[in-house]
């Protein structure tokens, strides 16, 4: 199945989006500030295809001069470390989340 912004995509946002404008930073961080951000853990993969969406997003945080941690795996599609949790990167995944919260849920 091919997904396009255009087709699957745009009705899935609309329904998500509940009638509010699109651009709006609660339906769509990108277009908000990050001022006072908590610190993000942001994982993604070589074959997401919001990876382009996850890497200017934590531009936008670290201009904002937010903590952030992005992890790229290759091969892996947007989510793909819970289709199967145990796989080596699914691991990966929880275990960097699970050093992260420790780190920052002491502050």
């Amino acid at each position: 199945m091919l997904v396009t912004y255009e087709g699957f995509l745009s009705a899935v946002t609309k329904i998500c989006a509940s009638g509010e404008d699109l651009k709006h930073p609660l339906v769509s961080s990108g277009y908000g500030g990050f001022t006072n951000f908590p610190p993000p853990n942001l994982v993604a993969g070589t074959r997401d295809m919001l990876l382009s969406d996850v890497a200017c997003t934590r531009l936008k945080l670290r201009e904002a001069g937010v903590t952030v941690s992005l992890h790229v795996y290759d091969g892996m599609s947007h989510a793909g470390y819970l289709l199967i949790p145990d796989s080596p990167e699914g691991l990966n995944v929880f275990n960097a989340r699970k050093s992260f919260v420790d780190v920052y849920l002491d502050e």
